[in-house]
């Protein structure tokens, strides 16, 4: 009942597989740690345009490092995007 409903929502939440695509091509299993993890700290305040909706458009990027037990290294970068498509559709106010 409620335990099977919060079970559900915990498995939509995972967060998404690491796999350390060096051993995917060699055919091996590896486990996947994290090395480090760093985030830019620019902060801009979400705003509500002209219809109500909220928008967050935050410019930050994450960077984080990566070694399997295999011995591979890597490092990823990610920035969030809003429900609008910003930043690839940025808004011309002319």
């Amino acid at each position: 009942m409620a335990v099977g409903s919060g079970t559900q929502a915990a498995e939509s939440e995972r967060p998404k597989a690491v796999i350390c695509k060096e051993c995917q091509k060699a055919g091996l299993q590896s486990r996947v740690f994290v090395v480090g993890s760093s985030m830019t700290l620019a902060y801009t305040a979400p705003f509500y345009d002209e219809k109500g909706n909220r928008h967050v458009h935050d410019p930050n990027a994450t960077a984080t490092s990566y070694r399997c037990d295999n011995g591979h290294e890597w490092s990823e970068s990610s920035r969030s995007s809003c429900w609008c498509g910003w930043p690839e559709k940025k808004e011309s106010k002319s």
